[in-house]
Protein backbone atom coordinates (compact mmCIF):
# COMPACT_ATOMS: atom_id res chain seq x y z
CA UNK A 1 0.00 0.00 0.00
CA UNK A 2 1.23 3.49 -0.83
CA UNK A 3 1.20 6.26 1.74
CA UNK A 4 -0.86 8.38 -0.65
CA UNK A 5 -3.72 5.90 -0.16
CA UNK A 6 -3.89 6.44 3.61
CA UNK A 7 -5.63 9.84 3.62
CA UNK A 8 -2.70 11.56 5.27
CA UNK A 9 -2.26 15.33 5.22
CA UNK A 10 -0.37 16.83 2.25
CA UNK A 11 2.31 18.18 4.61
CA UNK A 12 2.93 14.68 6.00
CA UNK A 13 3.00 13.12 2.53
CA UNK A 14 5.52 15.76 1.50
CA UNK A 15 7.79 14.79 4.41
CA UNK A 16 7.43 11.10 3.56
CA UNK A 17 8.35 11.74 -0.06
CA UNK A 18 11.32 13.84 0.99
CA UNK A 19 12.54 10.88 3.05
CA UNK A 20 12.41 8.70 -0.08
CA UNK A 21 9.50 6.44 0.93
CA UNK A 22 6.48 5.62 -1.20
CA UNK A 23 5.13 2.25 -0.05
CA UNK A 24 4.37 1.34 3.53
CA UNK A 25 6.08 -1.57 5.26
CA UNK A 26 3.84 -4.42 6.56
CA UNK A 27 3.69 -3.05 10.11
CA UNK A 28 2.88 0.44 8.79
CA UNK A 29 0.25 -0.82 6.38
CA UNK A 30 -1.59 -2.79 9.07
CA UNK A 31 -1.13 -0.38 11.97
CA UNK A 32 -1.66 3.14 10.60
CA UNK A 33 -5.35 2.72 9.61
CA UNK A 34 -6.15 1.25 13.05
CA UNK A 35 -4.40 4.07 14.90
CA UNK A 36 -6.12 6.69 12.75
CA UNK A 37 -9.44 5.14 13.80
CA UNK A 38 -8.49 5.74 17.44
CA UNK A 39 -8.09 2.08 18.41
CA UNK A 40 -5.58 0.70 20.87
CA UNK A 41 -3.00 -1.44 19.08
CA UNK A 42 -0.50 -4.11 20.11
CA UNK A 43 2.10 -4.49 17.38
CA UNK A 44 4.56 -7.38 17.40
CA UNK A 45 7.43 -6.72 15.03
CA UNK A 46 11.19 -6.72 15.16
CA UNK A 47 13.47 -3.70 15.14
CA UNK A 48 14.03 -2.22 11.69
CA UNK A 49 10.49 -2.65 10.36
CA UNK A 50 9.46 1.02 10.39
CA UNK A 51 7.60 1.08 13.71
CA UNK A 52 8.41 4.73 14.39
CA UNK A 53 6.50 5.85 11.32
CA UNK A 54 3.78 3.30 12.10
CA UNK A 55 2.81 5.21 15.24
CA UNK A 56 4.39 8.57 14.38
CA UNK A 57 2.43 9.33 11.20
CA UNK A 58 -1.02 8.86 12.81
CA UNK A 59 0.06 10.95 15.81
CA UNK A 60 1.15 13.78 13.50
CA UNK A 61 -2.06 13.41 11.51
CA UNK A 62 -4.22 13.84 14.63
CA UNK A 63 -2.32 16.75 16.22
CA UNK A 64 -4.44 19.78 17.11
CA UNK A 65 -2.33 22.88 16.52
CA UNK A 66 -4.72 24.97 18.61
CA UNK A 67 -4.31 22.66 21.61
CA UNK A 68 -1.50 23.99 23.81
CA UNK A 69 -0.64 20.83 25.76
CA UNK A 70 1.25 17.57 25.42
CA UNK A 71 -0.88 15.46 23.07
CA UNK A 72 1.31 12.35 22.69
CA UNK A 73 4.02 10.60 24.70
CA UNK A 74 6.46 8.04 23.32
CA UNK A 75 8.31 5.95 25.92
CA UNK A 76 11.63 4.41 24.81
CA UNK A 77 13.94 2.12 26.81
CA UNK A 78 17.22 3.97 26.12
CA UNK A 79 18.40 7.51 25.49
CA UNK A 80 19.73 6.48 22.05
CA UNK A 81 16.33 5.21 20.93
CA UNK A 82 14.62 8.25 22.44
CA UNK A 83 16.88 10.63 20.51
CA UNK A 84 16.44 8.68 17.26
CA UNK A 85 12.65 8.66 17.65
CA UNK A 86 12.55 12.39 18.42
CA UNK A 87 14.67 13.16 15.36
CA UNK A 88 12.51 11.06 13.04
CA UNK A 89 9.25 12.51 14.37
CA UNK A 90 10.71 15.99 13.96
CA UNK A 91 11.60 15.29 10.32
CA UNK A 92 8.22 13.79 9.54
CA UNK A 93 6.41 16.66 11.26
CA UNK A 94 8.61 19.51 10.08
CA UNK A 95 6.10 20.77 7.51
CA UNK A 96 3.37 20.47 10.14
CA UNK A 97 5.59 22.52 12.47
CA UNK A 98 5.09 19.95 15.18
CA UNK A 99 7.00 20.62 18.39
CA UNK A 100 8.78 17.44 19.50
CA UNK A 101 10.85 17.36 22.70
CA UNK A 102 13.00 14.54 24.13
CA UNK A 103 13.94 13.95 27.78
CA UNK A 104 16.29 11.31 29.13
CA UNK A 105 18.50 10.58 32.11
CA UNK A 106 22.12 11.66 32.28
CA UNK A 107 21.34 15.12 30.84
CA UNK A 108 20.88 18.46 32.60
CA UNK A 109 17.32 18.33 33.91
CA UNK A 110 17.21 22.12 34.34
CA UNK A 111 17.75 22.61 30.63
CA UNK A 112 14.98 20.10 29.92
CA UNK A 113 12.64 21.94 32.28
CA UNK A 114 13.27 25.21 30.44
CA UNK A 115 12.53 23.52 27.10
CA UNK A 116 9.36 21.91 28.47
CA UNK A 117 7.95 25.32 29.34
CA UNK A 118 7.29 25.75 25.61
CA UNK A 119 4.86 22.79 25.88
CA UNK A 120 5.78 20.36 23.09
CA UNK A 121 2.97 18.60 21.26
CA UNK A 122 4.89 15.30 21.31
CA UNK A 123 7.16 14.25 24.18
CA UNK A 124 9.65 11.39 23.79
CA UNK A 125 11.55 10.07 26.77
CA UNK A 126 12.95 7.26 28.86
CA UNK A 127 10.80 5.89 31.72
CA UNK A 128 12.94 7.12 34.62
CA UNK A 129 13.29 10.70 33.41
CA UNK A 130 9.62 10.96 32.39
CA UNK A 131 8.58 9.79 35.84
CA UNK A 132 10.98 12.29 37.40
CA UNK A 133 9.37 15.16 35.48
CA UNK A 134 5.89 13.96 36.44
CA UNK A 135 6.81 13.91 40.13
CA UNK A 136 8.34 17.40 39.84
CA UNK A 137 5.21 18.67 38.11
CA UNK A 138 7.19 19.94 35.12
CA UNK A 139 4.98 18.00 32.67
CA UNK A 140 1.25 17.36 32.65
CA UNK A 141 -0.08 14.34 30.75
CA UNK A 142 -3.65 14.48 31.99
CA UNK A 143 -4.78 15.64 28.52
CA UNK A 144 -2.59 13.29 26.48
CA UNK A 145 -4.45 11.62 23.64
CA UNK A 146 -1.90 8.92 22.70
CA UNK A 147 0.74 7.02 24.68
CA UNK A 148 3.24 4.78 22.87
CA UNK A 149 5.25 2.03 24.57
CA UNK A 150 8.02 1.26 22.10
CA UNK A 151 10.35 -1.75 22.46
CA UNK A 152 8.27 -2.87 25.44
CA UNK A 153 10.09 -6.19 25.89
CA UNK A 154 13.41 -4.36 26.16
CA UNK A 155 11.96 -2.08 28.82
CA UNK A 156 10.81 -5.21 30.65
CA UNK A 157 14.34 -6.64 30.55
CA UNK A 158 15.73 -3.38 31.92
CA UNK A 159 13.31 -3.37 34.85
CA UNK A 160 11.16 -0.43 33.76
CA UNK A 161 7.74 -2.07 34.00
CA UNK A 162 6.87 -0.48 37.36
CA UNK A 163 7.95 2.95 36.09
CA UNK A 164 5.77 2.51 33.01
CA UNK A 165 2.75 1.58 35.13
CA UNK A 166 3.38 4.65 37.31
CA UNK A 167 3.53 6.88 34.22
CA UNK A 168 0.30 5.44 32.84
CA UNK A 169 -1.43 6.15 36.16
CA UNK A 170 -0.77 9.87 35.62
CA UNK A 171 -2.65 9.84 32.31
CA UNK A 172 -6.36 10.11 31.69
CA UNK A 173 -8.24 6.82 31.22
CA UNK A 174 -9.53 8.10 27.86
CA UNK A 175 -6.20 8.10 26.06
CA UNK A 176 -5.20 5.79 23.20
CA UNK A 177 -2.41 3.29 23.99
CA UNK A 178 -0.07 1.78 21.39
CA UNK A 179 2.32 -0.99 22.40
CA UNK A 180 5.12 -2.29 20.17
CA UNK A 181 7.38 -5.20 21.04
CA UNK A 182 9.46 -7.88 19.31
CA UNK A 183 8.19 -10.50 21.76
CA UNK A 184 5.09 -10.72 23.96
CA UNK A 185 5.98 -12.10 27.40
CA UNK A 186 3.26 -12.27 30.07
CA UNK A 187 4.22 -9.03 31.89
CA UNK A 188 3.82 -7.14 28.61
CA UNK A 189 0.43 -8.73 28.00
CA UNK A 190 -0.66 -7.80 31.54
CA UNK A 191 0.05 -4.15 30.74
CA UNK A 192 -2.19 -4.54 27.70
CA UNK A 193 -4.96 -6.05 29.81
CA UNK A 194 -4.68 -3.40 32.53
CA UNK A 195 -4.24 -0.19 30.53
CA UNK A 196 -5.64 -0.90 27.05
CA UNK A 197 -9.21 -1.08 25.77
CA UNK A 198 -9.98 -3.95 23.38
CA UNK A 199 -6.63 -3.64 21.58
CA UNK A 200 -6.18 -4.77 18.02
CA UNK A 201 -3.24 -7.19 17.69
CA UNK A 202 -0.94 -6.91 14.69
CA UNK A 203 1.79 -9.52 14.20
CA UNK A 204 4.47 -9.34 11.54
CA UNK A 205 6.28 -12.61 10.88
CA UNK A 206 10.03 -12.75 10.44
CA UNK A 207 9.82 -13.48 6.72
CA UNK A 208 8.00 -10.18 6.16
CA UNK A 209 10.53 -8.05 8.00
CA UNK A 210 12.84 -7.25 5.10
CA UNK A 211 10.19 -6.79 2.41
CA UNK A 212 10.65 -3.58 0.44
CA UNK A 213 13.20 -2.29 2.95
CA UNK A 214 16.42 -2.34 0.92
CA UNK A 215 17.39 0.73 -1.11
CA UNK A 216 20.63 1.01 -3.07
CA UNK A 217 22.30 4.24 -4.17
CA UNK A 218 25.06 5.01 -6.66
CA UNK A 219 26.71 8.40 -6.26
CA UNK A 220 29.76 9.72 -8.15
CA UNK A 221 32.14 11.44 -5.75
CA UNK A 222 35.77 12.33 -5.29
CA UNK A 223 37.75 10.23 -2.84
CA UNK A 224 37.98 13.00 -0.23
CA UNK A 225 34.24 13.70 -0.46
CA UNK A 226 32.91 10.15 -0.09
CA UNK A 227 32.56 10.11 3.68
CA UNK A 228 30.71 13.45 3.93
CA UNK A 229 28.33 12.40 1.13
CA UNK A 230 27.72 9.09 2.89
CA UNK A 231 26.79 10.89 6.13
CA UNK A 232 24.48 13.30 4.31
CA UNK A 233 22.78 10.38 2.55
CA UNK A 234 22.17 8.64 5.88
CA UNK A 235 20.79 11.84 7.42
CA UNK A 236 18.43 12.49 4.51
CA UNK A 237 17.16 8.94 4.01
CA UNK A 238 17.18 8.09 7.74
CA UNK A 239 17.21 4.29 7.25
CA UNK A 240 16.41 1.95 10.13
CA UNK A 241 19.33 -0.19 9.02
CA UNK A 242 22.14 0.51 6.56
CA UNK A 243 24.80 -1.87 5.22
CA UNK A 244 28.03 -0.26 3.97
CA UNK A 245 30.70 -2.26 2.17
CA UNK A 246 34.41 -1.44 2.36
CA UNK A 247 37.08 -2.86 0.04
CA UNK A 248 39.59 -3.67 2.79
CA UNK A 249 39.58 -4.40 6.52
CA UNK A 250 41.40 -1.12 7.11
CA UNK A 251 38.77 0.80 5.18
CA UNK A 252 35.97 -0.85 7.17
CA UNK A 253 37.69 0.14 10.42
CA UNK A 254 38.12 3.74 9.21
CA UNK A 255 34.45 4.00 8.25
CA UNK A 256 33.36 2.51 11.56
CA UNK A 257 35.44 4.93 13.62
CA UNK A 258 34.36 7.89 11.50
CA UNK A 259 30.65 7.08 11.80
CA UNK A 260 30.93 6.47 15.53
CA UNK A 261 32.68 9.82 15.95
CA UNK A 262 29.69 11.51 14.29
CA UNK A 263 27.25 9.81 16.63
CA UNK A 264 26.04 6.93 14.45
CA UNK A 265 25.55 3.47 15.95
CA UNK A 266 28.04 1.73 13.65
CA UNK A 267 29.78 -1.65 13.90
CA UNK A 268 32.45 -3.10 11.61
CA UNK A 269 32.41 -6.71 10.42
CA UNK A 270 35.24 -8.37 8.49
CA UNK A 271 35.55 -11.49 6.38
CA UNK A 272 33.34 -13.57 4.10
CA UNK A 273 29.96 -14.01 5.76
CA UNK A 274 28.20 -15.88 2.96
CA UNK A 275 28.72 -19.29 4.56
CA UNK A 276 26.81 -18.12 7.63
CA UNK A 277 23.75 -16.84 5.76
CA UNK A 278 21.64 -19.97 6.22
CA UNK A 279 22.39 -20.19 9.94
CA UNK A 280 21.66 -16.48 10.40
CA UNK A 281 18.33 -16.84 8.61
CA UNK A 282 17.37 -19.73 10.88
CA UNK A 283 18.33 -17.78 14.00
CA UNK A 284 16.19 -14.81 12.92
CA UNK A 285 13.25 -17.17 12.54
CA UNK A 286 13.75 -18.50 16.08
CA UNK A 287 14.86 -15.35 17.93
CA UNK A 288 14.45 -11.60 17.70
CA UNK A 289 17.24 -9.45 16.26
CA UNK A 290 17.60 -7.66 19.61
CA UNK A 291 18.18 -10.97 21.45
CA UNK A 292 20.81 -12.06 18.91
CA UNK A 293 22.72 -8.79 19.10
CA UNK A 294 22.57 -8.87 22.90
CA UNK A 295 23.99 -12.41 22.88
CA UNK A 296 26.80 -11.31 20.55
CA UNK A 297 27.69 -8.34 22.75
CA UNK A 298 27.68 -10.54 25.84
CA UNK A 299 30.03 -12.99 24.12
CA UNK A 300 32.40 -10.23 23.00
CA UNK A 301 32.53 -8.36 26.29
CA UNK A 302 34.53 -9.48 29.31
CA UNK A 303 33.33 -9.72 32.89
CA UNK A 304 35.14 -7.53 35.40
CA UNK A 305 36.40 -10.63 37.27
CA UNK A 306 38.07 -12.00 34.15
CA UNK A 307 40.10 -8.85 33.47
CA UNK A 308 43.53 -9.01 35.12
CA UNK A 309 44.79 -5.75 36.57
CA UNK A 310 48.50 -5.37 37.34
CA UNK A 311 49.77 -2.48 39.43
CA UNK A 312 53.47 -1.62 39.19
CA UNK A 313 55.37 0.74 41.54
CA UNK A 314 56.65 3.96 40.03
CA UNK A 315 58.66 6.83 41.48
CA UNK A 316 56.57 9.91 42.31
CA UNK A 317 56.87 12.87 40.01
CA UNK A 318 59.41 15.47 41.24
CA UNK A 319 57.90 18.46 42.99
CA UNK A 320 58.45 21.79 41.33
CA UNK A 321 57.33 25.00 42.96
CA UNK A 322 55.33 27.43 40.92
CA UNK A 323 57.50 30.21 42.40
CA UNK A 324 60.64 28.98 40.70
CA UNK A 325 64.05 28.62 42.33
CA UNK A 326 63.72 30.66 45.59
CA UNK A 327 63.37 30.09 49.30
CA UNK A 328 60.09 28.20 48.72
CA UNK A 329 61.87 25.41 46.87
CA UNK A 330 64.81 23.60 48.39
CA UNK A 331 66.39 20.19 48.80
CA UNK A 332 67.86 18.58 51.87
CA UNK A 333 71.37 18.76 50.43
CA UNK A 334 70.92 22.09 48.72
CA UNK A 335 74.60 22.43 47.85
CA UNK A 336 77.43 20.05 47.37
CA UNK A 337 79.27 19.46 50.63
CA UNK A 338 76.39 20.76 52.73
CA UNK A 339 76.33 19.84 56.42
CA UNK A 340 73.80 17.08 57.11
CA UNK A 341 73.43 18.40 60.67
CA UNK A 342 71.77 21.51 59.35
CA UNK A 343 68.08 21.92 60.14
CA UNK A 344 65.36 24.27 58.93
CA UNK A 345 63.56 26.86 61.00
CA UNK A 346 60.62 29.04 59.96
CA UNK A 347 61.38 32.66 60.43
CA UNK A 348 59.53 35.71 59.13
CA UNK A 349 61.35 37.65 56.50
CA UNK A 350 60.95 41.36 57.15
CA UNK A 351 61.81 42.31 53.60
CA UNK A 352 58.90 40.21 52.27
CA UNK A 353 56.28 41.39 54.64
CA UNK A 354 56.78 38.74 57.27
CA UNK A 355 55.56 35.84 55.14
CA UNK A 356 55.74 32.57 57.02
CA UNK A 357 56.96 30.57 54.04
CA UNK A 358 60.53 32.01 54.03
CA UNK A 359 63.23 29.89 55.58
CA UNK A 360 66.61 30.40 57.21
CA UNK A 361 69.14 27.71 58.00
CA UNK A 362 70.69 27.22 61.41
CA UNK A 363 73.37 24.81 62.52
CA UNK A 364 72.51 22.20 65.13
CA UNK A 365 74.09 22.80 68.55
Amino acid sequence: MKFSEMNLKPEILKAIKRSGFEEATPIQEKTIPLVLEGKDVIGQAQTGTGKTAAFGLPILQNLDKQHDSIQAIVIEPTRELAIQTQEELFRLGRDEKARVQVVYGGADIRRQIRALKQTPAILVGTPGRLLDHLKRGTIDISKVKTIVLDEADEMLDMGFIQDIESILNYASSKHQTLLFSATMPKPILRIGEKFMHDPEIVKIKGKELTANLIDQYFVRAKENEKFDILCRLIDVQNPDLAVIFGRTKRRVDELTRGLQARGYNAAGIHGDLSKYTAEASQLLDDYSAVDLVAALLKNLSKDAESVKVKITPEKPLPFKSKHGNNNHHFKRNFKRGGDRNERYHRKPNARRGGRKHDFVIKKKD
